[in-house]
């Protein structure tokens, strides 16, 4: 086997990345996001979302930083991310 192919890699768009305020997430519009969560350096979860308007997510309470972020969808898969809050 060469490749493995991961049918939702790609499908998320996340922005504006580095943000002070809010989160984006572009889906396709087959997918829905069940939550999405977000750790500290740490490992440490710093926001869960189970509901969000408009697929935004508000981060402006949380201190500047890297955040590492997982997106679980409806369908049972996960997408990892990485985004800069300044």
């Amino acid at each position: 086997i060469t490749a493995v192919e991961e049918p939702y890699q790609d499908v998320v768009r996340l922005y504006p990345n580095p943000t002070h305020d809010k989160l984006h997430f572009d889906v396709p519009e087959d997918q829905f996001i069940n939550s999405i969560s977000l750790f500290n350096s740490l490992g440490q979860i710093v926001l869960h979302a189970k509901l969000l308007w408009n697929n935004t997510l508000d981060v402006s309470t949380l201190p500047t930083g890297i955040y590492f972020g997982a997106i679980d969808f409806q369908n049972g898969s996960t997408r990892m991310f990485k985004c800069l809050i300044q």
